[in-house]
């Protein structure tokens, strides 16, 4: 397999994982909305969002593992030359120490029956920090690829326009 399409499989995988989180996060957060939406505490809330979470970790330690050196370098080239702008490469980075935070502090709060009571509570405004940058993150993201994202749907459904037919140069 190709770093591309690797890359573009994690970033899907990724993708579904973030909502799943984001969803679940927001109604664990939030007592008043979880009542409102499932009657109560819910388990079951709490084991989706763990399971996602281990889903986006476990997501990178598999694509390291497929092609670990070929990302690194897809990596490498998307950081190398700068951009006018500089958003692609703020975004990259931003998104991977973002991401790093919150699969660390997540890791920590799961863990919170192993660690001294100061350790769980800087974990959890960590990660409710993070938590707030990353949906930024992404609104800013589908903001900024809406074309990409829309040419994409369009394919996915047979809706894209036709290649364009070559111009003839033939005189009539």
């Amino acid at each position: 397999m190709s770093a591309a399409l690797i890359r573009r499989m994690l970033h899907g995988v990724h993708a579904v994982a973030t909502l799943l989180l984001l969803a679940t996060g927001v109604v664990i957060y939030w007592p008043e909305l979880r009542t409102a939406m499932i009657g109560g505490y819910g388990q079951r809330v709490l084991d989706i969002h763990l399971i996602a979470g281990a889903l986006f970790i476990v997501s990178v330690i598999a694509a390291g593992a497929a092609a670990g050196a070929p990302l690194l370098e897809d990596l490498r080239r998307r950081l190398g030359p700068p951009d006018p702008w500089g958003w692609r490469k703020t975004h990259i980075v931003l998104a991977l120490a973002v991401s790093a935070g919150l699969s660390i502090s997540g890791v920590v709060l799961w863990l919170d029956v192993a660690l001294p009571r100061f350790a769980f509570d800087a974990a959890h405004w960590v990660h409710d920090l993070l938590t707030i940058v990353i949906a930024l993150a992404l609104v800013v993201h589908l903001v900024a690829s809406r074309r990409k994202i829309v040419s994409r749907v369009r394919e996915w459904l047979g809706l894209a326009p036709p290649p364009p037919e070559p111009f003839d140069f033939e005189d009539d």
